[in-house]
């Protein structure tokens, strides 16, 4: 019952319009908060200082991010395959 409220298909392209305007608000979001904490890591003393603090700063939390990314580089060629339609 839930999934075409989900996906946005529940009211045609105006509906999918509406998504696509809120997930690209959302992505803007998480994009300049990424900014703004590199900008105040490189503020302190360069861009390797500024990753090595970003790498540390994570934790624990930055080995499932890493498998993750991982996981979803492994599975890019999947996807193109499926979408080429072969």
């Amino acid at each position: 019952m839930a999934d075409p409220l989900h996906f946005g298909t529940v009211g045609g392209a105006v509906t999918k319009l509406i998504w696509f305007v809120f997930g690209l608000v959302l992505t803007s979001l998480s994009v300049s908060g990424v900014a703004v904490y590199a900008l105040r890591l490189s503020r302190d003393g360069g861009i390797a200082t500024a990753w090595a603090s970003a790498w540390r700063g994570m934790g624990l939390w930055r080995w499932p991010a890493l498998a993750g990314i991982g996981i979803a580089l492994a599975l890019l060629p999947a996807l193109f395959q499926a979408a080429g339609g072969d």
